[in-house]
């Protein structure tokens, strides 16, 4: 076992995936600094409506992303001759989608609150979410396009830059005595517009020179409309948990919940951080080349969780000294969260590999949508009378329904391949 780890250790796996983990951990840094600095500084009503409005802002982002990162990871590695074609299709699907949907929440911001949220308080907070959607959406694709140029340390960069330059004007404004919570927030979105400057000094606009045929679009739609369905779904099922906090207990329970969830989903952006170092090699190798290569990536999620179960047992007392006792009943809720999500870690190599390698994107809709009915009515049943102990109840069962389906289909399809 522990030769077959050091091999792990020394493989290209390993170094790929470390640079990606590397900018993970620290974006994951900054990001937990930034929960402390909220936490310290609102009070637990204030932090509910931020946690929830940051929601509504990733789900914006998700629910626009179309399958284009997936289609950017999966074609450029294989077809390089025409990287600047797919790059400037991928960044006209993102302008005019992302342009749409800020003007669409912009104009109907009071009806989406009352369909969501149900809380005038937040109304404000997803104006400014859209806008710092938009922004994110191209740091997103940019992110997507250094990956699969295999440009991990540039990528890592980029992802860490958001974290970095929120935290940066966030420690500003505390010295400066300004520290409210629409300063803040409009800070942490407006911010943003400057790592966008950064992203494309990295990525030239030379791209935007390339004439475009329909067909372009077509075959970015054609592999990513399948996973564009999937992510949607997915973006539903992992936000609706903080959205029906908001929604049923109000935005006390909801910075409860919210900070639990973001301390433990530290784990997922490690789990995406190692998936984004193999997506490029699953949808470029051949049978030969994908077996020994997807039992290492198998064996990292492996070494991952167990070391991800020490940071679980220490975490409590962690948790009270860093938010302080106005947030004691956040521990509950991340201790539950954490076990789930080790078995996110765990399916992780199964769910790319049935993506990318054994080319099944129509798996991520079926999975998604199962996913999203199941998470809503375990959240309908836990979350009424449990609060926030019963979303993360409702999140973990989930996890873990993941894993077993995950990977039965996986060697299923394998096996018939």
């Amino acid at each position: 076992m522990f030769k077959h780890f050091k091999l792990l250790l020394l493989s290209k796996t390993a170094f790929d995936s470390g640079i990606v983990l590397s900018g993970a951990v620290v974006s994951t840094i900054f990001g937990f600094l930034i929960t402390i600095l909220l936490a310290r500084n609102l009070n637990a009503a204030s932090l509910g409506i931020v946690l929830t409005s940051l929601t509504f802002t990733q789900l914006l982002v998700d629910l626009s992303e179309f399958g284009i990162g997936a289609s950017i990871l999966n074609f450029i590695p294989r077809d390089k001759d025409k990287k600047e074609v797919i790059i400037k299709t991928t960044f006209l699907i993102k302008f005019i989608v992302g342009a749409l949907i800020l003007s669409l929440v912009l104009v109907f911001t009071n009806t989406i609150n009352d369909l969501m949220f149900k809380n005038t308080l937040i109304t404000p907070f997803l104006r400014i979410s859209a806008v710092g959607f938009f922004f994110l959406i191209f740091i997103n694709w940019g992110q997507s396009i250094l990956q699969a140029e295999k440009k991990f340390i540039s990528s890592s960069i980029l992802g860490a830059g958001v974290n970095l330059s929120r935290i940066s004007v966030l420690l500003i404004i505390a010295l400066l005595g300004f520290f409210s919570i629409f300063n803040i927030y409009w800070s942490i979105q407006l911010i943003l517009l400057l790592v966008c400057v950064g992203m494309f000094c990295v990525i030239p606009f030379s791209f935007i020179k390339i004439k475009l045929k329909f067909s372009d679009f077509k075959r970015i739609f054609s592999f990513g409309a399948p996973i564009a369905v999937g992510f949607s779904l997915a973006a539903l099922y992992t936000r609706v948990d903080q959205i029906f906090i908001f929604r049923f207990n109000g935005p006390v329970q909801a910075s409860v919940y919210g900070l639990a969830f973001r301390v433990a989903s530290v784990l997922l952006f490690v789990s995406s951080a190692l998936g984004s170092a193999t997506i490029p090699r699953f949808s470029s190798f051949s049978k030969a080349e994908f077996i020994p290569y997807f039992k290492k990536t198998v064996s990292a999620s492996i070494y991952l969780s167990i070391i991800s179960l020490i940071g679980i047992i220490m975490a409590p007392p962690i948790l009270m000294f860093l938010f302080g006792d106005k947030f004691k009943d956040s521990v509950l809720p991340f201790q539950i969260l954490s076990i789930g999500m080790l078995f996110f870690i765990l399916v992780t190599p199964f769910y790319n590999a049935i993506i990318f390698f054994l080319r099944k994107p129509i798996y991520s809709i079926w999975n998604s949508f199962a996913s999203l009915i199941i998470v809503t009515i375990l959240l309908y049943m836990l979350i009424p009378k449990y609060q926030s102990a019963g979303a993360a109840i409702g999140v973990a069962a989930l996890y873990l329904l993941q894993f077993i389906w995950t990977v039965s289909y996986f060697f299923i399809c394998f096996r018939n391949d």
